[in-house]
C-alpha cells in the first residue's frame, strides 16, 4: 500500500515529493492477538527532489513515521499503551508519553480532534541536500497532510548518531555521520532547537514533545 503527497518548494519547477509504504499483519483466528491488530503502522519510505520541467527526481533523504491508532483501540476497551507496551519500549514510551486511562492526557491536549496520534520517528536527509531545510519543509506538510486528524503529533529529538541505527556501520558511513557533532549533549540541544521551530511542548517525559490537534 503505497501512498504519496507532493510538497510545493521554493523554486518555481522544484517540488519535494515523499512516497511511503505501510504493511497490515492479517493473522488466522486461531492466532489473534487482540494486542497485535495493527494499532501501530509504520510508514516508511523516501524524500524526493523532483523537477517539474524535466520530470526527473532524486532521492534526497529517508523517512519513518507511525500513526497510533487510539481511537480504536478505545473503542475496543483498550488501553493504548498496554498495547505499546506489548510491542516495544519505544512504542510504550511514546504513548506513555500522551495517553492516560486509554485516552489522550486532557492537560496537554483539551479538546484533541481524536484519540489519534502520529509519530515523527525518524526523518534523515543525505549529506549534499542538507543546510537546505528540506527536513523541516517535508515535516511541516506531514504534520498539516497525515497529521490532520489525529489528536496529537509526536517528536522525540534523537541525534542519529546516537541512535540505535548508528549501529549500522554501512548506513552510518553513507549519512557521513563522523561530520556530525559528537558530544551527545550538545548534539541533542541543538536538534531539540530545530524542532521547537514547529511549536512543540514538552511531554512529562522530557525527551518527547508534542503539539496538540484541536
Amino acid at each position: 500500500n503505497v501512498d504519496k503527497d507532493q510538497f510545493n518548494y521554493e523554486e518555481t519547477n522544484k517540488f519535494l515529493s515523499v512516497r511511503l509504504k505501510t504493511y497490515l499483519s492479517i493473522y488466522p483466528s486461531i492466532y489473534y492477538d487482540e494486542y497485535n491488530d495493527n494499532y501501530i503502522k509504520a510508514l516508511s519510505g523516501h524524500i524526493f527532489l523532483c523537477d517539474g520541467e524535466s520530470n526527473g527526481k532524486t532521492e534526497i533523504g529517508e523517512l519513518e513515521i507511525w500513526h497510533i491508532d487510539g481511537t480504536r483501540a478505545y473503542d475496543n476497551n483498550l488501553d493504548i499503551v498496554d498495547v505499546c507496551d506489548s510491542i516495544g519500549q519505544e512504542e510504550y514510551e511514546y504513548a506513555n508519553s500522551i495517553y492516560e486511562d486509554g485516552y489522550l492526557k486532557s492537560d496537554l491536549v483539551e479538546m484533541p480532534v481524536s484519540n489519534d496520534v502520529l509519530v515523527l520517528h525518524k526523518i534523515a536527509i543525505y549529506p549534499n541536500f542538507r543546510g537546505n531545510k528540506h527536513g523541516l519543509t517535508v515535516t511541516k506538510k506531514i504534520i498539516e497532510v497525515m497529521g490532520y486528524n489525529c489528536g496529537a503529533i509526536l517528536i522525540r529529538p534523537t541525534p542519529l548518531q546516537f541512535s540505535l541505527i548508528s549501529e549500522n556501520e554501512e548506513w552510518t558511513e553513507r549519512m557521513q555521520m563522523s561530520n556530525f557533532e559528537q558530544d551527545e549533549s550538545v548534539a541533542k540541544k541543538r536538534l531539540t532547537k530545530y524542532w521547537l521551530k514547529l511549536g512543540l511542548k514538552r511531554t512529562h517525559i522530557p525527551s518527547i514533545y508534542y503539539m496538540g490537534r484541536y
